[in-house]
Parts: structure tokens; C-alpha cells; sequence
């Protein structure tokens, strides 16, 4: 096969952005990444719980809109934003692992990118892509959970929602208090330092990232 129709038959993927920044939040906080943000989730958060919102905040991000992209432009990008390589990749969303597979993944290892990461709501199972860290941040009931390992598990609280029950073993367990846009209720934030005191087996974890004025 030609290299120009090998073009025109590898995959797309729905990009919304990609962009170089640190990660704010959960046991990686502090690290340099870039952030590879696909179009689309399966689930739509809201202060009130529904069928897709765990209910208690609402989604700030924007994920709707997107550009389609092979493994090899997203790789690409990626090195034009780090070109020196060396520096972990965040798959992110909305939810990443409706379109996330391993031949981006080895791309991605192969252009010398690593740790490989994803954050994702656990709705789908995402062993099988070889990532070297799990993010999983869970938006429907646990029986619903198809990750059953992971590297951290970090669950969104606002004022008044109790302590999570996770099925996922975690090596780590963060309580975040969910932020209105770039804005923190002090009570929340309160609630949440509460609910750390009250489990010592859980740490907090603030979007600090907003706090910093970055991406």
C-alpha cells in the first residue's frame, strides 16, 4: 500500500485540544505533561443525579467541539509542544477511552513519551492499552465500574456527599472538592478536609492547576 493511501485509511481520532501544561491534581500533581484531550463522554454531569451525572457538580469542561486526527499528527503535535521528549502524556476528556486505543498508545511510547496516562470515569475497561497510569475518577454507581485496577482513584465531592465505597483496588484514594468554573466554596473545601480527617486512608486533592492560573 502507497504511503498516500496509508493517509487516507488510518484512523481519526476526535481531538479537542492538545496542549503542554503540568498536572494539577492527584499524585502526579506538580509533573509536566501534554494533554491530549479527545471529543466526547458517555456521561453528563450536573448537580442533580441522573443517568449520566453522579450528581453534587456540574462539568466545566469543554469537550464538544473537536478536529479529526491520525496517531501520527497527534504524535506530531505532541513533539512540537516537548520536542525533547521525556515528559508523561495525560489522555483526557470528556472520556478518552471511547476512543483511546494501543496502536496511539504505542505511538505515543514509541516517540519517546512516557509515563503514558489516562484519566478516565471507569465506564469502560482500559487494561488492555498498556498505559503506565490509571487515573480513574468514577461517575456511575460501582457496579458500573469496569476498572478494577488502578493507580489512583480521585472522586469529586461537593458539600454534603459522603465518603465513596470504591470496588477499583487504588494504590491511591483522593477526595477533590468540586469547583463552580475557577471558583472553590470555602464550605466545600471544609467538607471535603472533614471527610479526609474523618478516613485517613483518603487524601485531599485540590485542582490546583486553577489555583495556579494555567491550563
Amino acid at each position: 500500500m502507497s504511503a498516500s493511501r496509508k493517509a487516507r485509511t488510518a484512523r481519526a481520532y476526535a481531538v479537542n485540544e492538545i496542549f503542554f501544561s503540568l498536572q494539577g491534581e492527584g499524585a502526579r500533581a506538580g509533573t509536566p505533561n501534554v494533554f491530549v484531550r479527545f471529543s466526547g463522554c458517555n456521561m453528563r454531569c450536573d448537580i442533580q443525579p441522573g443517568k449520566s451525572s453522579p450528581g453534587g457538580f456540574a462539568c466545566d469542561t469543554e469537550f464538544e467541539s473537536g478536529r479529526p486526527m491520525t496517531a501520527a499528527q497527534i504524535v506530531v503535535s505532541a513533539l512540537k509542544l516537548a520536542p525533547r521528549g521525556g515528559v508523561g502524556v495525560i489522555f483526557t476528556g470528556g472520556e478518552p477511552a471511547l476512543q483511546l486505543d494501543k496502536p496511539l498508545v504505542d505511538s505515543m511510547r514509541k516517540a519517546g513519551f512516557g509515563p503514558l496516562c489516562i484519566e478516565t470515569n471507569g465506564t469502560i475497561d482500559v487494561a488492555p492499552l498498556g498505559l503506565d497510569w490509571i487515573s480513574l475518577s468514577p461517575k456511575v454507581a460501582e457496579h458500573a465500574v469496569r476498572v478494577s485496577t488502578c493507580s489512583e482513584i480521585r472522586y469529586v465531592r461537593g458539600y454534603g456527599q459522603g465518603i465513596p465505597r470504591p470496588r477499583a483496588k487504588a494504590a491511591r484514594k483522593f477526595i477533590s472538592p468540586a469547583f463552580s468554573g475557577d471558583s472553590l466554596d470555602p464550605d466545600t473545601l471544609r467538607w471535603c478536609v472533614d471527610l479526609v480527617k474523618a478516613n485517613p486512608e483518603w487524601a485531599l486533592s485540590v485542582q490546583q492547576h486553577k489555583t495556579w492560573g494555567i491550563r
